[in-house]
């Protein structure tokens, strides 16, 4: 079993930590520059020494150096040794599909975010599977180990929407590995187990008092984000990802395609147009940098939200407006909401209490879809003029009601 240890000189930490392996009789000792990196090695190094000792992978060549090629290797992958179609390890299935869903990050039509996810419900799973004698794909996709895992994961989880999470993303990998043909065949219950009632929908949204009491709390820069949220249903990457181009300031005006759209949907993506408070408008204006790509970044230049993909194809993500958020919402004693529930808060507003005068196209729930801007499930819709100017008549009164515009 590797395992990871500080390093020092005369009892005082150098920043760096050993990485100890034992393989045939012999201890190995290798260094990483973080914790982070050197915990990487250690998952690595005792798997590809678990598959080794199972016969499930080649071991270091002859005159290897054994330190270095269980730190290279061990992160790059071992060749394995089966024949097509033969058994193979479940974490070797996570791992392919994880290396699938890198790819989606790297091109756009995954977020990191949502890869972190993956990484994290699918190595749930792996584990469950390794304690419980179900390590190779067939035993982990049999019928018993799923109906016991959907058991365990039930009394773990916190609501009815983590059990469906936890069981979507276990039919994910296995309908993925069965289309890249790494598995004959899928179980004919996993239907059956993907299956999950959900518990009735209860949106979190905000009161007027607690707006009034974050906006009055916030500054101009976190109070501009707030107000692209329920003046536009933004959430943090669409405030991230706005461009000048998108900005039409003799009208008063944003119009844009939704960023989490543009790969997902046939047609370029779903549109996602706001006419601007005039608070709105007057903190865009200060914040707005129009020499750049981005129009708005932090104070200390970075873009608002940021992505970089690390060693491993872990995805590191800094959110700076989820950041100031948290912070404000400590300071202001409300507990419990997150910056997305803005949007969920102006979405609920126009559909439950708008009450437009006079003949209209779109019922309340179609505009509020146009003011989430949801990707259509087969093909973008086309909006013509009246329908954004009821959008727009919709959100002006949400600023009325809200006490903001």
């Amino acid at each position: 079993m590797a395992f990871v240890s500080p390093v020092s000189v005369r009892g005082k930490p150098t920043g760096t930590f050993r990485v100890c392996f034992r393989w045939e009789g012999k201890t190995y000792n290798k260094t990483a520059s973080t914790e982070h990196d050197a915990q990487d090695h250690v998952r690595w190094i005792d798997k590809r020494i678990e598959l080794v000792r199972a016969g499930h992978a080649e071991g270091p060549p002859e005159g290897a150096n054994i330190g270095e090629w269980f730190m290279s290797q061990g992160k790059q992958g071992l060749p394995v040794v089966r024949q097509a179609n033969g058994p193979i390890p479940i974490s070797d299935l996570r791992d392919a599909y994880l290396a699938s869903r890198l790819e989606a990050v790297e091109d756009g039509r995954l977020s990191g975010g949502a890869l972190a996810n993956d990484r994290y419900l699918t190595g749930l799973f792996v584990d469950f599977c390794k304690k419980n004698n179900a390590a190779m794909v067939a035993d982990a996709i049999s019928p018993d180990n799923l109906n016991a895992y959907k058991k365990w994961l039930k009394k773990r989880a916190t609501s009815s929407r983590t059990l469906w999470h936890g069981t979507y993303m276990v039919k994910a990998l296995i309908t993925w590995g069965w289309r890249q043909e790494k598995i004959e065949s899928v179980p004919r219950m996993l239907d059956d187990f993907r299956k999950v009632q959900l518990d009735p929908p209860s949106p979190v949204i905000f009161t007027r008092d607690e707006i009034t009491t974050l906006l009055n709390g916030a500054s101009d820069r976190l109070k501009l984000y707030i107000l692209l949220a329920l003046n536009g249903g933004y959430t943090q990457k669409d405030i991230a990802t706005l461009e000048p181009k998108m900005v039409l300031w003799q009208e008063h005006m944003v119009d844009r395609v939704r960023h989490k759209t543009m790969k997902r949907t046939t047609g370029g993506g779903t549109p996602q147009k706001m006419r601007l408070w005039s608070s709105t408008e007057r903190l865009l204006k200060q914040f707005a940098d129009k020499r750049d790509e981005l129009l708005l970044r932090t104070e200390d230049d970075r873009p608002v939200v940021w992505e970089e993909i690390r060693d491993g194809g872990r995805v590191l993500r800094v959110d700076s407006v989820r950041l100031s958020f948290h912070r404000l919402t400590e300071r202001c004693g409300i507990k419990g909401k997150s910056f997305k529930d803005f949007r969920k808060t102006g979405a609920t507003a126009i559909r439950n209490e708008y009450k437009p005068d006079g003949v209209r196209a779109n019922t309340n729930a179609e505009l509020m879809k146009l003011y989430l801007a949801h990707a259509e499930e087969r093909m973008a819709r086309h909006y013509n003029a009246g329908d954004w100017q009821e959008l727009f008549a919709a959100t002006d009164w949400l600023g009325s009601h809200l006490g903001i515009a």
